[in-house]
């Protein structure tokens, strides 16, 4: 996989497809699918590459990459639908901060994660 060169783009290719996804196999009730959605996203995590985001850009991201890597793992590793999801809300929370710090507010995956924080908060 390609390492990713900046934010916008790192919201670009790990978004869309693969955390949307993700949330559609947790839809789905599919927790095998969801595990290996989960493994897909992690291994775009880890593809990114930290030499070429700028230090902004980079400060961000490592402060996140924990986080996100936690929950992505919890996913792929505990194939129970009600534990994967609460780490999906987890973790859509953080992704949320990642794509809000990039300042894409007109990007299509800014807006669908608005909208499905809108929804985790409505539970």
């Amino acid at each position: 996989m390609a390492a990713f060169c900046f934010l916008p783009v790192i919201c670009q290719q790990i978004f869309t497809p693969l955390y949307y996804d993700l949330k559609n196999a947790l839809v789905n009730d599919d927790a095998a699918s969801a595990s290996k959605k989960a493994e897909a996203l992690l291994n775009a995590i880890n593809a990114v590459n930290l030499k070429t985001l700028s230090g902004k850009e980079h400060d961000i991201f490592v402060s996140l990459k924990d986080k996100l890597s936690y929950d992505i793992r919890q996913i792929a590793e505990v194939e129970k639908i009600d534990h994967q999801r609460e780490h999906f809300a987890n973790l859509s929370l953080n992704m949320y901060t990642l794509a809000k710090s990039a300042k894409l507010t007109k990007s299509a995956c800014l807006r669908g994660l608005l909208t499905h924080e809108k929804s985790l908060l409505a539970e």
